[in-house]
This record gives structure tokens, C-alpha cells and sequence, in this order.
């Protein structure tokens, strides 16, 4: 039998997390043991509870949920974090991976995405958006793969080009 994953939704908006909910409901082995609308309910919440994965939206009324993964990392870090934006740029997805977040999902996945997601995170994996390269988004003193757009960018830069 399967371990049943505990989930802690911290998400702002009430149509997002109910879809979630349900969604999580259908599969069985997902369990939302609560939701937070905003960084001050999630730290509340984890101050006596302990789930496997925090799905963590980026924006919240109280707090940037970059800055969260870093402060929920620092306080628990055996919690994965996986984080679910619409937001699909370079600054986002690497600082949220740069504070520990073990990957980074589009608010646009189907919910079959988000619930294979979860199971990555949890059994200690990382797992992306498809539209999203991981491999630019490292934190190590890797190389980093630029497009060959940002590279003309880079250059033009270079030349003293605005």
C-alpha cells in the first residue's frame, strides 16, 4: 500500500485551492491536511504540524513566497516545497529554487501533472513545468545555459547598448 502524502496548500485564491482539493481527492493518496491564504497562517500551521509537501504560490498578500521557502526551509528543512505560479520567468523559478524549493509548477498543469509533481518532491526528486529548463535554474557554480536570444542580449550589453 502507498503512503498517503500530507499537503499544506498556501494559496490566496479560494477557487485555486478548492480545484486542488478536489483534484487531490480523486486520487486518494494525497491528503490536504490544511490551506493557508497568506505566509503568516502557513508558519502558524507548521509550528505544530509537520506535511511532506507545501504547494506555495509566489505571491500572497502578507508575504512573496520566495521569502517563505527560505524562512520554512531554515525552520523545517525535511519539508519539501514545491511551488505553483503563473509566473513563468527566470527571477521567480530560480530564487525560488535557490531558497529550497524542490521544483516549480505552472498554475496551468493538469491536475494529474501536480499530483505526479508531489510525488516527485516528496520521495526527495525535483520536477518542473514542462515549459520550464531546470537546468538553467541551478544554484551550483554549474554552467548556465543561456538562449541564443539572451546571448545576443549579453553582447549588445556588452557594447554598451541600453
Amino acid at each position: 500500500m502507498l503512503k498517503t502524502l500530507k499537503v499544506l496548500i498556501v494559496e490566496d485564491h479560494p477557487l485555486v485551492v478548492e480545484g486542488l482539493k478536489r483534484a487531490f481527492e480523486q486520487y486518494g493518496q494525497i491528503q490536504v491536511v490544511a490551506t493557508a491564504a497568506n505566509a503568516s497562517q502557513c508558519l502558524s500551521f507548521l509550528s505544530g504540524n509537520h506535511p511532506d509537501v507545501i504547494l506555495l504560490d509566489i505571491m500572497l498578500p502578507d508575504k512573496n513566497g520566495i521569502d517563505l521557502c527560505f524562512e520554512v526551509k531554515q525552520q523545517y528543512p525535511d519539508i519539501k516545497i514545491l511551488a505553483l505560479s503563473t509566473y513563468n520567468h527566470r527571477f521567480y523559478i530560480h530564487n525560488m529554487i535557490k531558497n529550497g524549493a524542490s521544483g516549480y509548477l505552472l498554475k496551468n498543469e493538469e491536475p494529474s501533472i501536480i499530483i505526479k509533481a508531489i510525488i516527485e518532491v516528496a520521495n526527495c526528486n525535483t520536477y518542473f513545468s514542462q515549459e520550464i529548463k531546470p537546468t538553467n535554474y541551478n544554484t551550483d557554480n554549474q554552467k548556465v545555459i543561456l538562449t541564443k536570444r539572451e546571448i545576443e542580449v549579453l553582447k549588445l550589453i556588452a557594447e554598451g547598448l541600453t
